[in-house]
């Protein structure tokens, strides 16, 4: 499957003069318990004109910390695709933003220490003169641990995001 991904978009940016990009990841190893890990980060992004596409993907089994991914069905990627003109940017998928220096909103992923806090759905912002309006909308399912030393989490929480800036 990830074959004829990868294979479509290479097609798609020969036939289109599409910039794409891609970087593997892998992590594999064993610690002093001998718990083996093994996890394979791949990034696919691409850039037209005023349009952008990211996607990341997670193949783990088991991973160093986290749950296992190890099919599409309990995958998580990250995917979205951003438009942007001079007053306007519109970014529809998973959101990773920071406003006020972090201290307003600090909404982002950590892939080394399993850190995720992102959230999916819509931000547009606005640019007019020196004022900048934003509007947020998204949700997400947020994994935290009660003890730092597990590898997988245990606590789990539904969230959903309103920021209006």
């Amino acid at each position: 499957m990830i074959k004829y991904f990868i294979s479509g978009f290479f097609l798609v940016s020969l036939g289109f003069s599409v910039d794409v990009n891609f970087s593997l990841e892998t992590k594999y190893g064993k610690d002093k318990s001998n718990y083996k890990y093994s996890e394979n980060i791949l990034d696919i992004s691409t850039f037209h004109d005023n349009i952008s596409f990211y996607s990341q993907l997670e193949y783990s089994d088991p991973p160093l910390l986290g749950i296992s991914q190890n099919s599409f069905n309990n995958m998580k990627p990250i995917v979205y695709i951003d438009y942007m003109t001079d007053f306007l940017n519109l970014k529809i998928g998973n959101i990773s933003t920071l406003f006020g220096r972090g201290t307003s909103l600090n909404l982002s992923q950590d892939q080394n220490s399993d850190f995720d806090n992102t959230v999916n759905g819509i931000i547009l912002e606005y640019f007019y003169s020196n004022f900048n309006f934003t509007l947020l909308k998204g949700g997400n399912k947020f994994y935290s641990r009660t003890n730092p030393t597990q590898n997988s989490p245990d606590r789990f929480v539904d969230n959903e995001l309103n920021f209006l800036g």
